[in-house]
């Protein structure tokens, strides 16, 4: 029973993961027949991301286009934070550098004031 209910936590929590990967329930499949919970999971781990904060003065185009010069995209942008705190802040993707190769590259861009890796957790198993 308590396996039952373990896989079906995956589940949803695959379909609502705030990763912003695309998963065969938003495409209109079921996806208990696309895929496992674990096989979406793992694609969600495959992907990798850093909270970035650029500095005052630094518009949400120029945070775009500083973070395709470097081979990732947005993510998530937190709107209502950059409202309050004047710095556009988002978490940036990307599925082909690591994580720490991602905040090498930013640590020395003029336009970053702060990032950090997106460590994002899972249930145990």
């Amino acid at each position: 029973m308590l396996k039952k209910f373990h896989t079906a936590v995956l589940a949803l929590l695959s379909l609502f993961s705030l990763t912003g990967c695309s998963t065969a329930a938003s495409e209109g499949t079921n996806a208990q027949e696309t895929h496992t919970a674990a096989e979406t999971v793992q694609t969600q781990e495959s992907v990798m991301r850093v909270i970035v904060v650029f500095k005052e003065g630094v518009t949400y185009n120029e945070a775009v286009e500083a973070a395709a010069a470097y081979g990732m995209k947005v993510s998530i942008y937190y709107k209502t934070l950059s409202a309050r705190s004047n710095k556009i802040n988002m978490a940036l993707e990307s599925s082909s550098l690591q994580a720490e190769e991602m905040v090498r590259l930013l640590q020395n861009d003029p336009r970053v004031e702060a990032l950090s890796i997106d460590y994002q957790r899972k249930p145990m198993q």
